[in-house]
């Protein structure tokens, strides 16, 4: 997965240029947190009980990268 995702933001930077890139996984998404945080992504927020999923109201954390943080430019 990490691979996938690093495509993508290699083409959304380099391709389209875009300057800001953004994540949320929900809070008990553990996996995909620790991709983020692997590809450089910095945790900006946690907004709680944002939406509702299997029967109980979870939170969402958010993650930004900017252009000029991505090492593979």
């Amino acid at each position: 997965m990490p691979e996938a995702i690093s495509a993508i933001l290699t083409y959304g930077f380099s391709e389209m240029g875009l300057h800001r890139i953004e994540a949320n996984p929900g809070a008990e998404n553990t996996p995909s947190r620790s991709i983020l945080f692997k590809l450089g992504f910095t945790f900006e927020g946690n907004l709680r009980q944002r939406y509702f999923f299997r029967g109980y109201y979870e939170d969402a954390h958010y993650f930004c990268l900017l252009e000029d943080e991505w090492p593979k430019r």
